[in-house]
């Protein structure tokens, strides 16, 4: 039996390195929060087919590949679990499809693990450019995946930009917006230029020309 200890006990170490390497694989990302992909406005009779995704930290020690425009976080697709606040507005499908049926206001909800989140969403009959915002990506491999543009009374523009692709780097611009009425409104930044073409009433049309090869054209916000 003396024999055996070493064998034993190397037995024994070599299932506490199994377990030790189980553990670490098993820590648990921290979720942030989840975002519904922007969406302002559908038109009668039109479908479309929504989409969630987490904002979570890399866990230490991970392997993630760090999101750009903050280092310490990461944006992943889920499914949640979809509600809408009136459904003789726009009815809402368990794979997240709206289907809008009559004017009016509506708020949808997704629901994933411990986390919520709405937008709300306007249902007109009529509208040029279908659904809102719509994005379109010429020339390069980052697909877009949510754009947002807000203007303060104080004339501050943000805009915000995010891809599909984790290795596609986040577009953030705060800047201030010219005395001129008119547009367009164009704005250079670290990485390429944004320019704001027209407007009619709450929709805007503008592009974003990157350095590199290719351009992402947003139809409207």
């Amino acid at each position: 039996m003396k024999a055996n200890r070493p064998r034993f006990a190397a037995f024994i170490i070599l299932i506490l390195l199994l377990l030790s390497v189980s553990c670490q694989k098993a820590v648990k990302r921290e979720v942030l929060k989840i975002d519904i992909d922007h969406l302002t406005h559908v038109r009668i009779s039109e479908s479309v087919r929504l989409s969630a995704y987490q904002v979570y930290r890399k866990p230490p020690g991970g392997s993630d590949t760090v999101y750009a425009a903050e280092p310490d976080t990461l944006h992943e697709t889920i499914t949640p679990r979809w509600r809408v606040s009136d459904p003789t507005v726009a009815t809402l499908s368990e794979d997240g499809v709206l289907t809008a049926l009559r004017p009016g206001r509506i708020t949808v909800k997704g629901s994933w693990g411990d986390h919520e989140t709405e937008e709300t969403i306007a249902v007109v009959r009529d509208l040029d450019v279908g659904y809102l915002p719509q994005l379109f990506s010429t020339g390069t491999q980052c697909k877009p995946q949510s754009v947002a543009l807000s203007l303060d009374s104080d004339r501050k523009l943000k805009f915000q930009l995010s891809f599909a692709d984790n290795n596609c780097r986040e577009v953030f611009v705060e800047t201030t917006a010219p005395e001129q009425q008119r547009l367009p409104w164009k704005f250079e930044f670290s990485g390429g230029t944004l320019e704001l073409t027209r407007a009619r009433g709450l929709i805007v049309s503008g592009e974003m020309t990157m350095a590199v090869p290719g351009s992402t054209k947003a139809g409207s916000w």
